[in-house]
């Protein structure tokens, strides 16, 4: 009785553990997938970041690594399962189901079916009923050693592939440095040429050069390259017409770049690009600007 009761606290921490490991793990897991369907399927928006996913896969790798880690100790070590920590995990994931459940059934009655609502609910309800599969047994009879190497190889083999096609999605971290840094041209080209704009409204006229934009009132200082820190080329061409022009990295139909474009605002349609020197045309329209 003694050694048991010593043990049991190790136990309700390991288990306590092991549930919270489950639940952050799940979540990233479940946004990491979400994503995934959204860049091939959906709609890239707001959250849908370069920087989102960089730490779905960090919190994902680390609460995996944690889960499997504890739930080995609890197995090893035999300890009695904590059946409210357990039905607790049961409760929420029913939650879960059942909130799939009513969404789908909601967007299906409002005829907004898509591609890529079909396959969140599908992951949904996947993932939530094989976590709610294995506790349902765990809390009945307990699963056997074979079952419980089988779930584990399952969420191993499930969470390596999700990694790795995250990686190759987004790309090295040295990809994502460059897409990185080819943002920062298309967002300062983008503040650029709405100074240009301000500019000629109120002189009716372009800038004979960038360095025309500098406002020691304002404060502002036409930006430069974030590598090279020289100006962007900057040339006029008629009287309302002028060209714009960088030095990229990487191509505008890079993944990480098109989600970091969402991110910032910028990266639009009128601002694709190739790796190299890329160039950008515009055309004030006064009309436009009154």
């Amino acid at each position: 009785m003694h050694a048991e009761n010593r043990k049991d606290p190790r136990s309700l921490f390991l288990q306590l553990f092991s549930i919270l490991a489950l639940y952050i793990g799940f979540s990233s897991l479940l946004s990491l997938l979400f994503n995934f369907i959204d860049l091939k399927w959906g709609e890239i928006g707001y959250f849908t970041s370069i920087w989102g996913m960089r730490l779905e896969l960090s919190t994902l790798l680390i609460s995996f690594v944690a889960y499997s880690w504890s739930c080995y100790q609890i197995r090893k070590n035999a300890m009695p399962a904590h059946k409210f920590l357990v039905y607790l995990t049961l409760f929420l994931v029913g939650i879960l189901l059942a909130g799939d459940a009513i969404s789908l059934l909601y967007n299906l009655l409002s005829g907004e079916l898509t591609t890529a609502f079909v396959l969140k609910v599908l992951v949904l309800f996947l993932l939530s009923a094989g976590v709610a599969y294995f506790y349902f047994v765990e809390a009945r009879q307990g699963n056997t050693p074979k079952q419980f190497k089988a779930y584990l190889w399952a969420a191993t083999v499930l969470v390596t592939a999700s990694l790795a096609w995250a990686l190759y999605t987004v790309g090295s971290p040295v990809k994502v440095r460059l897409a990185n840094q080819d943002m920062t041209r298309i967002s300062n080209l983008n503040q650029i040429q709405n100074q240009i704009s301000s500019y000629y409204k109120h002189k009716n006229k372009l800038p004979a050069s960038l360095s025309d934009l500098n406002n020691a009132m304002t404060g502002y200082k036409a930006p430069m390259d974030p590598v090279s820190n020289k100006a962007y080329a900057y040339q006029v061409i008629s009287a309302q017409s002028f060209e714009l022009c960088a030095d990229f990295a990487l191509p505008s139909s890079n993944a990480a770049e098109k989600m970091m474009g969402n991110y910032y605002g910028a990266g639009a349609w009128n601002w694709q690009h190739e790796a190299g020197h890329s160039c950008f045309i515009r055309k004030i329209d006064p009309q436009w600007l009154n």
